[in-house]
């Protein structure tokens, strides 16, 4: 191969490593971090299971997504890098604000765990675990015990921007 063919195709394969490395979404050189990954859109509300499911007049639910009100199932998650969250009603509104609460949030436990602390004292505080935390999807477990019973909920949250 003559000198001049080897520095076209030198050319060639770094403005492919360009190009791509402009492409949202792809981390060519170092991967995102949590705090990236978390505060880098908005989380659509988009799945929310529990398990065991919860007995309800002989009927047993684990879908609690589908337990809500449809104004409920597109509430959206907002993060900062400032360690602030918003929670928000989404495009379909069922009070009379558009933000349903505001807080603080912390990683705990090496960043497996975040910590939720919200401003309006009738929602509870919670700590979840990261089942999953890409820049589609984000997956938090809860778990906690209510009358002896250990109970699991998965909340899955899509990424809107």
């Amino acid at each position: 191969m003559t000198k001049q063919a080897k520095l076209w195709m030198m050319f060639g394969i770094a403005g492919i490593l360009l190009i791509s490395a402009c492409q949202k979404g792809v981390d060519v050189v170092d991967p995102p971090t949590k705090t990236e990954l978390l505060t880098d859109g908005s989380w659509l509300y988009s799945a929310h299971t529990i398990e065991p499911g919860i007995v309800d007049n002989g009927v047993t639910i684990t879908d609690l997504r589908l337990q809500k009100d449809e104004c409920e199932r597109d509430d959206v998650l907002s993060f900062t890098s400032t360690q602030t969250f918003t929670w928000d009603e989404g495009d379909t509104i069922c009070g009379a604000d558009q933000i349903i609460d505001i807080g603080t949030w912390v990683f705990r436990e090496n960043q497996d765990n975040i910590f939720l602390e919200y401003s309006n004292p009738i929602n509870p505080d919670v700590e979840y675990v990261f089942e999953k935390l890409n820049r589609d999807e984000l997956i938090l477990i809860h778990n906690y015990t209510d009358n002896g019973i250990n109970y699991q909920e998965t909340i899955t949250y899509d990424s809107i921007d």
